[in-house]
């Protein structure tokens, strides 16, 4: 009999214990790059971190666990002075929806005022140019 993907039960069990492998394999290289002392990860930039922190909230939510909630506020506590701001508004939005989903994931209201600061901060590089919409720099040249 076929599963609703087609595939055999006993092939969907095959295929299902890949992915988790695979995530697993994904969760093991972000920790191997991340940085403690600076709460970021050393190969990426600003914003991909924000990436980052909402991938190991989505394996957390897939698979039950909560080894990443250290990881996660480590990142916050590093780095919650810039506010998670930076020049580029764009980035800083990625740095809300990353404490956003923090905040639906373990409910501390100190991810969702981050958020909640950011997306102030966000308000401010909107204005009415080429029909209105939000800037990508803060300097707004572009």
């Amino acid at each position: 009999m076929k599963t609703e993907y087609g595939l055999e039960s006993s092939e969907e069990i095959s295929v299902m214990a890949d992915y988790r492998a695979y995530a697993v394999a994904c969760i093991e290289a972000l920790y191997g790059w991340y940085n403690t002392e600076n709460g970021l990860w050393d190969s990426m930039g600003w914003w991909n971190a924000a990436n980052a922190i909402e991938a190991l909230i989505d394996h957390a939510l897939v698979t039950g666990t909560d080894f990443s909630a250290s990881v996660i506020t480590n990142t916050f506590e590093r780095n919650v002075k810039s506010k998670f701001f930076s020049n580029y508004y764009d980035d800083e939005g990625w740095w809300a929806l990353a404490w956003i989903k923090a905040y639906d994931w373990t409910k501390d209201k100190r991810y969702l005022a981050s958020a909640e600061t950011i997306f102030e901060d966000l308000c401010k590089g909107w204005d009415d140019v080429c029909g209105g919409g939000l800037w990508w720099k803060k300097d707004r040249t572009y």
